[in-house]
């Protein structure tokens, strides 16, 4: 049931009555690649109009509500009345993440991101995650919420930094927190094993296209520690999972340790 806002169906030219400019970080939508298979959704451009108060209580309600819904549809997902699958959930998160980044209102962006991180994190464990496309939904929207983050952390205003140590050290903790989490799903044997008869999520194309099969000779596979041959398909699983928040944690650590030292 995906979560309908009228922000995001406003007319073009901002989301919400502009008001006069002020000083406002710019913040790249530009995605930092860390391996080919890192999985990526656009984020929207930012709005380069500060909103006024009025428009900026008027989000804060929406975002509230909205992940109240999304948190209601989680607990009755079991009852039939809720997400019937972790794409739903997905599906709605990743439409107030984009809507937060073009906000443009960095208190607000740290305070709501978190939270989002935070509370996808904790829900992840209550799904079943059968099929690749399930896991392609899950690592598109951590790549998303890892490109905001990374941004967020790196970007300054025209005073201060956009986050302050308290907010680095929660967000540590939860990207952290997330990272093992993913790791246990996958371990659980959660992962369905494609069936060669059936496309696979990254072998479709923009359109819907199916691409060429994927090779598993023994000139594409590689050995891990053991000695086993692993094929690509297990190698680019493993990136994927290595990923999880790679630019924020890197970028978060040096920022702790420089300011501990």
């Amino acid at each position: 049931m995906p979560i309908s806002s009228p922000i995001l169906e406003s007319a073009p030219g901002g989301f919400l009555p502009p008001s006069h400019a002020a000083h406002s970080p710019h913040y790249s939508s530009s995605p930092r690649i860390v391996s080919s298979s890192t999985r990526s959704r656009p984020l929207p451009a930012p709005t380069k109009k500060q909103l006024n108060p009025r428009a900026t209580s008027s989000l804060i309600r929406y975002l509230d509500n909205a992940l109240l819904e999304a948190s209601r549809l989680h607990i009755q997902r079991a009852e039939g009345g809720g997400y019937r699958s972790v794409s739903a959930l997905v599906g709605d998160l990743e439409q107030l993440v984009d809507l937060l980044w073009k906000s443009s209102i960095p208190s607000l962006q740290v305070q709501y991101l978190l939270q989002i991180a935070n509370s996808f994190n904790e829900y992840l464990a209550g799904y079943q995650i059968n099929n690749e496309q399930e896991w392609y939904d899950v690592f598109a929207l951590l790549d998303k919420l890892d490109r905001c983050f990374y941004e967020l952390i790196t970007t300054r205003t025209t005073d201060r930094a956009v986050m302050n140590m308290t907010e680095k050290v929660r967000l540590k903790s939860v990207v952290e927190r997330t990272r093992i989490h993913v790791v246990k799903l996958s371990e659980c044997g959660d992962r369905e094993t494609p069936d060669p008869q059936t496309p696979r999520a990254k072998d479709v194309g923009v359109k819907g296209e199916v691409g060429p099969p994927t090779s598993t000779d023994a000139d594409e596979m590689d050995v891990d520690q053991d000695g086993e041959y692993k094929d690509d398909d297990d190698l680019t699983w493993e990136i994927d999972v290595a990923s999880v928040y790679e630019r924020t944690l890197q970028e978060i650590g040096d920022e702790l340790i420089i300011q501990s030292s």
